[in-house]
């Protein structure tokens, strides 16, 4: 099988980007152990590219979108 690249839209990196910051404010800890749980749940698209689901604004099959915690 050929090496998935896991692409993230501007939009999905920034809404990141503003969620690990919000949980610093608390905690950094938990900021870090969310997005090292969010970036090892992405990286399990390369081993299984079907899993979560296709988005449907896209309408394509090959763009997923995987639901992590309530984010």
């Amino acid at each position: 099988m050929a090496e998935q690249t896991i692409i993230w839209t501007v939009t999905a990196y920034k809404d990141l980007q503003n969620i690990v910051e919000y949980i610093s404010q608390d905690s950094m800890y938990y900021a870090l152990a969310f997005y090292d749980d969010v970036m090892d749940k992405a990286q399990t698209l390369n081993d299984f590219p079907h899993r979560g689901r296709v988005v449907p604004e896209m309408d394509d099959p090959e763009v997923r979108e995987i639901f992590i915690h309530r984010y």
